[in-house]
């Protein structure tokens, strides 16, 4: 067995010894500087001092995955969110009516329901959901939305319009009189 005698002489090892440990040193840095920016890490958070992870993937209420900064991401049927104007929805104009009165309506009258029309509900009319359908109205003009409830139907169609909003789903929405809506079904 020979050493080499020009510089490792004095520690008797030999130069194939010496590039093996250097290069296991410089694999052993590249692979933290890899786990120090993530790479191929799955997109979890844990905080200081607990030890369950926590996702940066939320759920909204109706079950649509949104990102850390509370933008909906993808999900897996390749919709943005419940508002995503690629899912199945109704288009167009929608009115308001209230107890104090409507287009064909008096006061003591039921909706299709048979309940009384309550102004501060959540509730619309339309034609196009069964009755206790949940759906979701967006106000095209501000992008302003809210949750109702399909509880009346009406003969707001035979004007062009889509649907009638109560007096608390036009005021979510920012709606004055007649305003263009998105009717999206979330159930």
């Amino acid at each position: 067995m020979t050493y080499h005698t020009k510089k490792y002489y004095f520690i008797k090892i030999r130069k194939s010894v010496i590039w093996l440990v250097a290069l296991t040193l410089a694999l052993s840095l590249i692979g933290l500087f890899v786990h120090y920016l993530g790479f191929g890490q799955e997109a979890i958070l844990t905080p200081l001092g607990e030890g369950t992870p926590i996702s940066l993937i939320t759920y909204d209420e109706w079950g649509y995955p949104k990102d850390i900064d509370g933008n909906w991401i993808e999900n897996e049927d390749g919709f943005y969110g419940p508002l995503d104007s690629r899912r199945p929805h109704l288009e167009g104009e929608a009115s308001w009516y209230s107890i104090d009165g409507c287009l064909g309506c008096s006061p003591s009258r039921t909706m299709a329901n048979g309940q009384k029309l309550n102004d501060n509900a959540y509730t619309i009319a339309c034609n196009d959901y069964p009755l206790g359908t949940k759906v979701l109205v967006e106000n095209t003009e501000n992008n302003r939305f809210t949750e109702a409830v399909v509880t009346d139907t009406g003969g707001f169609g035979k004007y062009g319009r889509i649907a009638d909003l109560t007096i608390a789903v036009r005021d979510a929405i920012g709606c004055g009189g007649l305003c263009r809506v998105k009717v999206f079904r979330i159930d």
